[in-house]
């Protein structure tokens, strides 16, 4: 998939959640809240959650990048009162081998 530079950043972003999220569908709306957060409209994020590619997303080598992934992806969403939001924040940070 080939993004313009004005949303490449955040796309990828999304394509990394989508990658370490594995089955979209149990977090579709929790993804597209945090692409809303994040300034991309609905219909793009879904786009993005189906037209994905690995190359798309962001090679994760160590914690730190890591956790600076996390602090992207959820700083707009840690204190959103949603349980799904939370849910997939443990999920990411599980699957990225860090403790939730």
């Amino acid at each position: 998939m080939v993004f313009t530079e004005i949303d490449k950043e955040v796309a990828t972003i999304i394509s990394t959640l989508v990658k370490y999220v594995g089955n979209t569908n149990q977090y579709k709306e929790s993804i597209v809240t945090i692409g809303q957060y994040l300034g991309v409209p609905k219909e793009e994020t879904l786009g993005i959650m189906e037209e994905w590619e690995e190359a798309d997303s962001l090679v994760l080598k160590n914690t730190a990048q890591k956790n600076q992934f996390i602090k992207e992806a959820f700083a707009e969403v840690l204190f959103y009162e949603d349980d799904s939001i939370k849910q997939l924040y443990i999920h990411v940070r599980k699957e990225l081998g860090i403790n939730a």
